[in-house]
Parts: C-alpha cells; structure tokens; sequence
C-alpha cells in the first residue's frame, strides 16, 4: 500500500484521499464504505482499514441525501419556554439517540406561520420523520406534509385515519380535574384555557362541561376564558376572574404553564391558596412539585409520551406500509398543595 503519511496531514480526508491511498476508483471506495456486495470483502476490508488509518470521517449529509433521507428526524414544538416541551424534547432525544438518529428542534412560537415554515423546511431538507406536538398547527398543514414523509402528532388526537399520534385522554383529564374540585366541595368552579381552536384544550374543555353537568353544577361564561398556552395569559385571565364580584373558587387550567400564572395573579392579589382559591393544572411538569408552587395537577406523562412518540415515528419510518399508531394513554391525578386536598393521592382512570 502507499505511503499514507502524505495523506493525514493537511486538508481533510476524503474519499478520493482513500481512493489514492488504496489505489481504487473513488467508486470502488464510496461502494465498500457502504458495503456493497458489488466489492469484494477483501477490498472492503482494505479499503475500511485505509479509512480508519487515515482518519476518515463519513458524511452523514452527503451520505443521507445520496440515500434520499438524513439520519435525522424533525420535532416541531409550539413553544421553547413552556416546560412541557422541554420534557417531550428529552423524551424523544432519548430514544432518537439510540436508534443513532439526530433530532432537528423547531419552535414555531405559537405562530401558524411559522408552523408551516418549518413544515415545508423539514420536508424539503429530507428528514427521516416529523413529530408536531405544536396544537396550533392546522389539519391541511398535517396532511400535506404527512404527503411527504411519516409524521407522528404527540399530544393530540385528529379524525384522519391514516397519521399516526400519541396522545392523552384529554377529555377524561378535565372531566377528571374538576370533578376532583367538586368533590373537595366548589360549585364555583372556572376554566382557564389556551387557544379554543386547538385538540388538546378543546377537549379538555368538554371534560370539565361534562363534569359541571354530572354534577348539576351551574355554567357560568363569566368564569371561562381562553387565551394562550403562555404563563402571562393564565395571569390575565386569573386576574380578570379574581376581581369579579362573584368570583370562582377554584379554577382549572388547561396547563401547568398556565396555572402557574394564575399562581401569580392569587398572590399578588393578596389572596392564599388554596384557602381563597384553589387551582389545579394540567401536565404535571417537574416545575409544578417545587415547595413553594405545589401544583395539584393532571398527569400524561410528558418524557414518556415523548419516548413513545418517537418509538412508533421508528417503526412508521422502518416500515413505511405499517398501519397508523394511533395510542390514547389514561390520565392520572396528581394531588398536591394547591387545591386543599390530602396531598399525596394519586387517581387514574379506568
């Protein structure tokens, strides 16, 4: 073989670097480097050992786009700064890893534009697979890119019966939240939403209508506001609420992020909770446990739902002819400091 010292020193090895050094075509090396049956295993073997030696490193881009995939999968979240998605991040950057995949982070900033640019990027840069756990993102904007490549939505449910999602009972979850209230004795009970046109909120929404009239409890639209999934739109809200001559007594957030504004509003206006006011919210983010905070909250397993988001996306992109996964977990109540109850008990349903 040649003299490969001329080769490690100076510009960065490439294949033709190996080609020279073997003395192959750089056909015949980019072939062995992928194992191609078209060479023969000793010069495979040859040519591996060059590449070792001299330092080679493969290019995943250029070896992705000669395949028509990258070794990466895209996750469009709605917003880097609610702690949700800080935990469905590590979920599926778990298991992404050990499949050896990359995770392309995309933070849409509760923006539909931006959802849709970040849509068609990802499908044009020859990702392997999308996960959308933005709410925002409109059903034609989903089914155009699922069009395109496998798509998994985490955290909401849709009525196509061809794109895979992972997501939680958010109907039962209300229903379970302020049932929870009513049981500690509130007939007063409000809502604090996100966006009303999104899944998740909607539904958790219905679950807590649905608990009101079980109950033969009054619906009152001056105690239900929708907003956004921000910390400062619980505020607002909560603020708005608790100036009300006939306030509620208790108020149900359709997130944690959002009852942690609440929080905020109760405090600053000199009310204790949860004797002046109880709250109860929605994800159970590790946030929510600190002792100051002490969240009664709804569970759905956020790192776990990302893993298993990012487990069926795998087996959507390795078998592109698998049916839809399409898995509803059950909700589980998490009682804490915030609503008055014994804390420490924990209720799922079925």
């Amino acid at each position: 073989m040649r003299n490969r010292q001329h080769y490690t020193s100076g510009a960065a090895v490439t294949i033709k670097t190996i080609a020279k050094a073997v003395g192959v075509s750089a056909a015949t090396v980019s072939r062995a480097l992928n194992d191609s049956p078209l060479i023969s295993l000793e010069t495979r073997q040859r040519i591996h050992a060059a590449a070792q030696e001299l330092g080679y490193s493969k290019n995943a881009v250029a070896s992705g786009l000669s395949q028509g995939k990258l070794s990466v999968i895209g996750l469009i979240i709605s917003d880097i700064t609610n702690p949700f998605n800080a935990e469905v991040v590590r979920g599926v950057e778990d298991v992404a890893q050990r499949h050896g995949y990359g995770v392309i982070l995309c933070n849409a900033g509760e923006n539909y534009e931006k959802e849709a640019f970040y849509a068609d990027l990802l499908s044009k840069h020859r990702v392997a697979g999308v996960i959308v756990t933005s709410a925002l993102m409109q059903d034609p904007v989903v089914a155009q890119l699922h069009q395109k490549l496998p798509v998994l939505l985490l955290s909401r449910i849709v009525k196509d019966a061809h794109i895979s999602y992972v997501a939680c009972d958010d109907v039962a979850g209300g229903k379970m939240a302020t049932e929870h209230l009513i049981e500690l004795g509130h007939k007063r009970i409000g809502f604090v939403g996100g966006p009303r046109d999104t899944a998740s909120c909607w539904s958790r929404f219905l679950g807590y209508r649905q608990a009101l009239k079980d109950h033969k409890l009054p619906y009152r639209k001056a105690w239900v506001h929708f907003g956004s999934f921000k910390r400062r739109s619980g505020y607002r809200l909560a603020h708005h609420m608790l100036h009300l001559q006939d306030r509620p007594s208790a108020l149900f957030a359709v997130s944690d992020f959002i009852a942690f504004g609440i929080l905020e509003a109760a405090y600053e206006a000199g009310f204790d909770v949860p004797d002046d006011l109880a709250v109860v919210g929605y994800d159970d983010v590790p946030l929510g446990d600190f002792p100051k905070i002490r969240l009664t909250t709804v569970s759905q397993s956020i790192r776990a739902m990302g893993k298993r988001a990012a487990e069926a996306l795998f087996k959507v992109i390795n078998d592109p002819k698998l049916a839809p996964i399409q898995n509803i977990t059950s909700p589980e109540l998490i009682v804490r400091g915030s609503c008055g109850a014994t804390v420490g008990v924990h209720k799922r349903v079925g």
